[in-house]
């Protein structure tokens, strides 16, 4: 313990002693309030042991952003940073620090338009809820005999009640008043505008690309003591919300969804969840697998993290099969296919809710918390983008109004070349086993390898 942090403890037994002295005898079972004194050592402990939650140094990063209100504020000021590290010193209880953090959460999530305005391709049209459409494929024509156009709805088939229990596989209806918005299969939305048109030609080569921004000379230890394994969430993280498809022409399409459901584990098809499911009535997956085969190609510490979560989700299954709050699971399962079918769908899409919101808490509280330095620093405090408030003008800040990931945010969130001594040697050791011996950075050949593995 250091001399400050002795002398402010001194004090505050002291103050902690005053107060109690001069407390309420009967607080009618209740607890008696700090006194402002309390409090206000308590803030000064906090500032000895996080240290100061503001320093000059920071002051060109506000007079930047107070010059630049509403308008384009430099980033290399690091003012985000700053106003991020200003939040987690300052008191549990302070007002000013509660204002700021919802501040802060509105201006990240208003900073990109929801749905978005541009993407890279025509989205998929959105249909009313619940309804179902027909059309007839080229040539052909409608009951009564009429010629009808190639895939022109013929009917609308009305809507039945829908469950919104459980999110879909695909991503769909996180918006039931835009339903496809932020699904699998759909285009990259388009953040920056293209406002110079660039030739093909004048582009940097991408091999020497990879050599001036990716490639690693040696091996250098993260300042902040972050393990491997942070970046191997990362890798889960970047597979959850990219798969490009390589069919399309102009790379336009992402499969997987534009939300955090662990889609690495479960899939974004019907076809892929089938594949990991055991459906004998208890809703567990298939022991220690994972929908994406993607992952396969990763160093070992994602698939691990990914079957850590495939015991997680059985684990959360056996306790919902176990508990049967309602009574109205069997054990063994219903002998009656039908509901038995009924019985593990129910335990599977409550343990996948459970599962995935684990997965989101984790993304906030540990992997965020990393990159702003607070596990490093020991600090609890943490910044809630689930927070429900209301702005100045009363208005209540937007929340579920859905997201689509953006080609920009596929270039530029990449975790890849990240890796530790021990996983470079397993990659390079692999590719050995692919290439047979052969140099890797032989473009052609590497080209054949990959495609048939």
């Amino acid at each position: 313990m250091s001399i400050r942090s002795s002398v402010v403890d001194r004090f505050q037994s002291a103050t902690q002693l005053f107060t109690a002295s001069r407390a309420s005898l009967d607080s009618h079972g209740g607890h008696p309030p700090h006194s402002l004194l309390a409090r206000s050592f308590d803030d000064i402990r906090n500032a000895v042991e996080e240290g100061a939650a503001f320093s000059i140094t920071d002051i060109p990063a506000f007079v930047n952003a107070i010059a630049n209100a509403g308008g384009t504020i430099n980033d290399r000021d690091f003012l985000l940073e700053k106003v991020l590290t200003l939040m987690a010193t300052l008191p549990e209880d302070s007002d000013f620090g509660a204002k700021l953090h919802e501040f802060v959460i509105d201006i990240l999530y208003k900073d990109l338009p929801h749905p978005p305005c541009s993407y890279l391709a025509l989205p998929q049209p959105s249909r009313p809820i619940g309804f179902a459409y027909l059309t007839l494929p080229p040539p052909s024509h409608d009951p009564v005999g009429h010629a009808v156009h190639p895939g022109q709805v013929i009917a609308a088939i009305p809507p039945s009640p829908v469950n919104y229990a459980y999110r879909a596989v695909d991503g769909s209806y996180y918006n039931p008043l835009i339903p496809t918005l932020g699904m699998a299969g759909s285009p990259y939305a388009r953040t920056v505008p293209s406002l110079r048109r660039m030739s093909p030609a004048a582009l940097p080569p991408a091999e020497l690309v990879f050599d001036r921004l990716l490639k690693r000379d040696k091996f250098v230890e993260h300042r902040g003591g972050i393990s491997s394994l942070f970046f191997a969430f990362a890798d889960v993280i970047i597979h959850n919300a990219f798969n490009t498809d390589n069919t399309v022409p102009g790379y336009t399409i992402n499969n997987s969804s534009s939300y955090l459901d662990l889609s690495p584990l479960y899939g974004t098809s019907q076809e892929a969840v089938d594949s990991v499911r055991l459906r004998d009535g208890t809703g567990r997956l298939k022991e220690d697998v994972f929908a994406d085969p993607r992952m396969l190609n990763m160093p070992p510490a994602v698939c691990a993290l990914l079957v850590i979560f495939n015991r997680n989700h059985n684990y959360v299954a056996e306790k919902i099969l176990s508990i049967n709050e309602y009574g109205k699971f069997e054990r063994p399962p219903h002998s009656n296919q039908a509901a038995c079918d009924a019985q593990d769908e129910e335990i599977f899409q409550r343990a996948r809710l459970v599962n995935t919101g684990y997965f989101v808490q984790v993304i906030l509280r540990d992997y965020v918390g990393a990159i702003l330095g607070l596990v490093r620093d020991g600090s609890p405090w943490r910044l809630d983008p689930l927070l429900a408030f209301r702005d100045l003008d009363h208005e209540i800040t937007p929340r579920g109004q859905g997201n689509v990931v953006s080609i920009e945010f596929n270039l530029l969130y990449r975790w890849h070349a990240t890796v530790s001594e021990p996983d470079t040697y397993w990659t390079e050791q692999r590719f050995s086993e692919f290439m047979k011996g052969a140099d890797p950075r032989t473009v052609i050949y590497f080209s054949q390898v990959l495609y048939t593995h």
